[in-house]
């Protein structure tokens, strides 16, 4: 997956949705192993289940948006939010 530097709320959102695979707004274990094999990506179970156990905030079993958007946050790969982004109405 090429991502670029910084995603704004909209352009994350595609990203989640091409892993929310169901449309049920969370996204579970077999989402992200499918998604990742129709990416040509064979990743084990048990790294999914890894990444899903690091990023569940809310110990459901599943990541939401906004802990997926907490997950790229950490990364830097967020733009601040705000009604123009982090930087400002002109740019």
């Amino acid at each position: 997956m090429n991502l670029e530097r910084f995603l704004d709320e909209q352009k994350l959102l595609a990203v989640f949705n091409q892993f929310d695979t169901d449309g049920s707004g969370k996204i579970t274990e077999d989402n992200i192993y499918f998604a990742m094999q129709k990416l040509g990506m064979e990743v084990p179970r048990s790294e999914v289940k890894a990444i899903i156990l690091k990023h569940d905030l809310t110990k459901d079993g599943m990541i939401a948006f906004s802990e997926f958007k907490e997950m790229f946050m950490e990364q830097g790969f967020v733009k601040e939010t705000g009604p123009f982004g982090a930087e400002g109405p002109d740019n």
